[in-house]
């Protein structure tokens, strides 16, 4: 009887792992060009909660943001976590930027909003790499 109700807890594990999403290799690359900090609101969530280090991208920098906290952000929707990209250091001011990303996948989607194109930024992602360049030429 022992046997059969490790059996079945095994099984009931197994099949637990197997509805959590896989992530292959989420961590976020970021480069920021410009001459703005930038953070993003992602599920009704300023990046900054992750902390200063992992939710603020600082000017003329690169950020990493590890597979932990992809998660703990888009775990409720892993594969339509949307964010909008504010260059401010503390998700205040327009957007300028709309990144949809799948945490198996990638970005699926970089578009840059009205007030991002005339202010002149210049979005690339592809992957789990995400590149912002351009935007305003005066000093912050």
């Amino acid at each position: 009887m022992l046997f059969n109700h490790a059996k079945l807890i095994s099984a009931v594990l197994s099949a637990s792992l197997l509805s959590v999403p896989m992530i292959a290799n989420a961590t976020l690359s970021i480069t920021n060009n410009t001459n703005f900090d930038s953070t993003s609101i992602i599920n009704n969530t300023c990046s900054t909660a992750l902390g200063n280090k992992k939710g603020v991208t600082k000017r003329h920098s690169s950020n990493t943001v590890p597979d932990s906290a992809i998660l703990l952000i888009c775990g409720r929707t892993p594969d339509n976590c949307v964010a909008d990209l504010r260059m401010t250091a503390d998700c205040t001011g327009d957007s300028i930027a709309t990144l949809v990303f799948s945490i198996t996948s990638g970005i699926t989607s970089a578009t840059l909003t009205a007030a991002g194109q005339k202010a002149g930024y210049i979005l690339s992602a592809q992957g789990f790499s995400v590149q912002m360049d351009g935007g305003p030429s005066f000093k912050a």
